[in-house]
């Protein structure tokens, strides 16, 4: 179930947190896996915030390059955007319907055939930043960005989005190192009563980096309500402190949403879901919180149709094929649900045992669903 279960290997791939870090590159920051890898070097970034990615921008040495060689070659001044003004109207257009991964899916499309329109990257880096799509702007900035020459003020919007990705991916690096430091330490033979104090520890060890002036304090926010409270109540009180930052707007308003879902107040959880969608209507958990409350409501066969979207969309989404599944068995495809659970457990997914209990018809879908008010 989509409750407090805090899973954090470090040795998994720190973008799709499903399969390990591929080692056979040779590189000793390496964090990706060999498909990530590769997906990024075709200009493809996940389409969702994963759950406590702990990335580091390992590329930020060659970023400083790129700004030092900007910064020499600055006379250019910026060029006409006729090429791509097309493109980015495009992009602007999507953006107004909340089609946010949509719209930068487009852009990277035309910067992928037209990488030297270093004006439209810009343009298109500063969209990114503008809806909190800070993976897309990363790529862009580290692909796009060569330094053929900007003007002063240019050097210094571009020197500003270096330094807010950096304080962004540094600060869940930090937290990252926390986490895993965490989970090292918690043994399956440890007592409760041990795993608490543990807890507790690290939650006030992340905690404490909110007073670093090198830390953004909405994700310190983020990752304790996510990964590190006790109870929904406390939960939602650090994820509403960090509703507003863009990055994380759309999954908090999802988490939201499924909170109160669990408490039984689906009038609450539907205004969450409103919510989010205004902000990014292909938000993963947003989707996947819109279809858990469909499927708490009964409303089966309009849960399915918002998951066979998103399972097409994020087959390695949080909780994806669990949700997937538990639409398929509610319209009663079994036989889709076994299939979809053989290439699961190829893949090395487990259901947890509660899932099970509602294929096995041991517990009611509703009560899988809705835990009461705590």
């Amino acid at each position: 179930m989509d409750g407090f279960q805090f899973e954090y290997d470090p040795g998994l791939c720190r973008h799709c947190h499903k399969r390990y870090i591929d080692r056979s590159s040779g590189n000793p920051n390496e964090f990706l896996c060999r498909e990530c890898r590769a997906e990024l070097t075709k200009l493809r970034i996940p389409k969702w915030l994963l759950l406590c990615m702990a990335v580091v921008i390992t590329a930020a040495i060659v970023m400083s390059v790129y700004l030092g060689k900007i910064v020499m070659n600055n006379s250019t001044g910026r060029a006409a955007l006729s090429e791509g003004e097309k493109v980015l109207a495009e992009v602007d257009a999507l953006i107004a319907e909340h089609k946010n991964y949509s719209a930068m899916d487009v852009l990277y499309e035309y910067l992928e055939a037209n990488p030297n329109n270093t004006e439209a990257a810009m343009a298109g880096i500063e969209k990114a930043m503008e809806i909190g799509q800070y993976d897309y702007a990363a790529s862009i900035y580290n692909t796009c960005l060569s330094p053929k020459g900007y003007t002063d003020d240019e050097i210094k919007e571009i020197d500003k989005i270096y330094a807010e990705l950096n304080r962004y991916y540094g600060t869940f690096d930090k937290v990252g190192e926390a986490l895993s430091e965490y989970v090292s330490e918690v043994g399956t033979d440890m007592s409760d009563e041990r795993k608490e104090a543990l807890r507790k520890e690290c939650y006030n060890k992340v905690l404490a980096l909110k007073d670093d002036e090198g830390c953004e304090k909405n994700i310190i926010y983020y990752c304790v309500g996510t990964y590190l409270t006790g109870n929904l109540d406390e939960s939602e009180r650090y994820l509403k402190m960090a509703y507003n930052y863009a990055p994380l707007t759309d999954e908090i308003a999802g988490r939201l949403a499924v909170n109160e879902r669990r408490k039984g107040f689906m009038s609450a959880a539907w205004e969450w879901v409103d919510k989010g969608e205004k902000v990014n209507a292909e938000g993963i958990e947003v989707r996947r919180a819109k279809a858990t409350i469909l499927l708490a409501e009964g409303k089966y066969e309009e849960a399915l149709s918002v998951m066979e979207e998103l399972y097409a969309f994020s087959p390695d989404g949080s909780y994806v094929r669990d949700t997937y599944c538990i639409a398929l068995y509610a319209t009663g495809h079994i036989d889709k649900m076994k299939t979809v659970m053989s290439e699961a457990k190829e893949a090395g997914y487990e259901f947890d045992e509660e899932f099970h209990k509602v294929i096995s018809n041991r517990m009611s879908i509703y009560d899988y669903y809705v835990e009461g008010d705590e």
